[in-house]
């Protein structure tokens, strides 16, 4: 046992051995303490680094694609991609400053939400069509799908406006027929 006595004055730190004869057992703890803290530091901020890396990465691709993608909960949109303010005409603020539900067609709003409050209570996925409103008052079918996990959900959406006025006039061209 090597008895220490510490005094810190001005931001320095003294430490005075009372048995000079452990202090070679005590200098080479001590070194192989400061050796372990700096490791861990060095380690931890390599850690730091990748991690940065990979979040910009995942950015890129989030700020990149032209499906829509977006954080929220129950009510709300609390992030949304660049493509989100493309196909529903609204900007990022103007979208997370009022409830989701708002830029769902009327038609459609009691099934949207009722599958959303389901889907944030039980947790799971879900896959599904609805219309919903641009800013300019037109009408956009999207392809949703979200993921529920601890009070957040996770959307990616695919416009499918096109593919479902050709599906219309496929059915009308038979209807005629």
């Amino acid at each position: 046992r090597v008895e220490v006595e510490v005094a810190r004055e001005g931001g320095v730190l003294t430490i005075t051995l009372n048995r000079p004869d452990k202090l070679n057992a005590f200098d080479d703890a001590m070194h192989a303490g400061f050796r372990d803290a700096l490791k861990a530091a060095r380690d931890r901020e390599v850690m730091n680094t990748e991690l940065e890396a990979s979040r910009k990465e995942l950015e890129r691709f989030f700020d990149l694609t032209s499906d829509l993608f977006f954080i929220g909960d129950e009510t709300r949109v609390r992030r949304m991609n660049p493509a989100s303010e493309r196909v529903f005409g609204y900007t990022a603020t103007e979208i997370q400053a009022r409830p989701y539900v708002e830029l769902i067609h009327p038609d459609d709003r009691n099934r949207t939400t009722a599958l959303v409050e389901a889907l944030a209570r039980s947790g799971g996925t879900a896959q599904f069509e609805n219309r919903c409103v641009r800013a300019d008052g037109s009408v956009r079918w999207l392809e949703w799908s979200i993921m529920a996990e601890s009070g957040l959900l996770y959307g990616a959406a695919r416009d499918v406006t096109d593919r479902r006025r050709e599906q219309d006039r496929l059915r009308e061209a038979q209807r005629m027929v």
